[in-house]
């Protein structure tokens, strides 16, 4: 299993950033139980949490070297 480093890139100004950040990584954890790496699709995980894409970008510009370093 790769080293994960859950830290993001940008740090959140306001709370409802770092709620954002939160939901991101906890949809992502679960999409990524339910679908495998293999499966994993930004696409969904911005709909599961309730963002848009550009959303999960601005915190996590690359997801694979974001959060499999």
């Amino acid at each position: 299993m790769p080293n994960v480093d859950l830290i993001p890139r940008k740090q959140p100004q306001q709370a409802r950033s770092g709620i954002t950040i939160q939901r991101v990584l906890e949809e992502a954890e679960l999409l990524l139980v339910e679908q495998g790496v293999d499966g994993f699709n930004i696409n969904v995980l911005a709909q599961r949490a309730g963002v848009g894409v550009r959303a999960i970008y601005r915190y996590f510009p690359n997801i694979e070297r974001s959060w499999t370093r």
